[in-house]
């Protein structure tokens, strides 16, 4: 677990101060996880993408959800569930092949040879759940195949998910990657294959077999591209509205990225479109290092900061989520060589400082009322 460390939160100064006042704002960030409790409807969670990137082996899944400024982490990918076998085909592994292992007997024996299983992962994910964050297992990806002919497959495809991932208990549970007592807290649906066909069908099955168990609450996601209206065909708005989370990729997307001009118009347009249904929460959803896209998206850990600050009051608090970054690995390594910190741990200050208020005093200069003193241990602010 990386240490206490101090934020000395200069980002964006003309935003909060004259010109000849500086901010020197000192936050503290939390250093441990043991009161920790993930709470769905709040606008400063913080989600990650883990395990398909270069320097994944670097890293495993227990440091990142020991990391206090990660809420979520999201597992990918599965690249459809109705592969070989009618079941999944897992590219579940970073660039080391070290995740997850080969099939074993009894998915050999169900013509599963698009499976794995995952013994390391299963211990690390009852390692991040002990400690209240949130594993979701992601289907789609760049390399995601999974379309439907019908609703029959659909559902069809919901249940398998759910007998592999979730709590049903109608398939062999030789067959369940992570084991057969290990459950995924959530689904997150990244479909790029541009057919959104009986995909809302697809997640209304899904959402009916999570309420249809009492043990722990299920959450769906969805991850679309920015483009507006379409989300690159692959998420239609039926599906999206049922979702609990909706990241857009604001990266890969020059007419909606992060860091152009296209991006506040886009984001208030999906502020609207999710204004339906079950009213997911929307997320910024960001890339971590520079080279995470060929098309533009990334911007340094300051921007990325500013980028957050406006967002949740373009959204407000009570539709705002908080902040997807592909990918966790890399996350801990691009800093910020104005605080030292890593560009999760700026995304996450930034999401706790959104709650400051700004009051003119009656001298005339600014000062910053915190609500959130509390949660994150300090005494005063300024």
């Amino acid at each position: 677990m990386r240490a206490q460390t101090v934020l000395l939160f200069m980002l964006g100064v003309s935003n909060w101060a004259s010109p000849a006042m500086a901010l020197p704002s000192l936050l503290g960030r939390r250093d441990d996880t043991t009161s920790y409790s993930f709470t769905a409807n709040s606008h400063r969670n913080l989600a990650v993408y883990y395990g398909k990137t270069a320097i994944s082996q670097q890293t495993n899944l227990t440091t990142q959800c020991s990391d206090p400024d990660i809420d979520i982490v999201i597992l990918g990918f599965l690249l459809n569930v109705l592969g070989p076998g009618n079941l999944p085909t897992m590219a579940l592994n970073n660039t080391a092949g070290d995740l997850c292992e080969e099939p074993n007997a009894s998915m050999l024996a169900a013509n599963g040879t698009g499976m794995r299983r995952c013994a390391d992962l299963q211990s690390q994910i009852v390692a991040c759940q002990s400690l209240g964050k949130k594993v979701f297992i992601s289907l789609g990806g760049a390399k995601g195949t999974q379309t439907f002919a019908s609703q029959a497959d659909a559902e069809q495809a919901a249940n398998v998910l759910w007998n592999l991932f979730g709590s049903g208990a109608d398939m062999n549970p030789s067959l369940r990657p992570f084991g057969q007592s290990v459950t995924v807290d959530g689904f997150d649906i990244d479909n790029e294959t541009g057919d959104g066909s009986y995909y809302a069908e697809f997640v209304a099955k899904l959402r009916a077999l999570t309420n249809s168990q009492s043990a722990k609450p299920y959450f769906l996601s969805a991850s679309p591209s920015c483009y507006y209206p379409d989300g690159g065909a692959g998420s239609p708005v039926a599906m999206l509205t049922q979702m609990d989370f909706v990241w857009p990729q604001f990266y890969g997307a020059p007419s909606c990225n992060i860091g152009t001009s296209g991006f506040n118009e886009s984001l208030t347009a999906w502020s609207s479109r999710l204004d339906a249904g079950n009213k997911p929460r929307l997320y910024v959803g960001g890339v971590s290092w520079e080279d995470g896209t060929t098309t533009g998206g990334y911007v340094a850990p300051q921007e990325l900061n500013q980028t957050i600050l406006s967002s949740v009051e373009t959204v407000g608090t009570s539709r705002f989520g908080g902040v997807m970054l592909w990918d966790a690995a890399y996350g801990h390594v691009t800093t910020d060589p104005q605080t030292g910190l890593d560009i999760i741990g700026v995304a996450k200050q930034s999401l706790l400082i959104s709650l400051a208020r700004r009051q003119e005093d009656p001298a005339g200069g600014l000062k910053v009322v915190l609500g959130i003193t509390a949660a994150v241990g300090l005494s005063r602010f300024l």
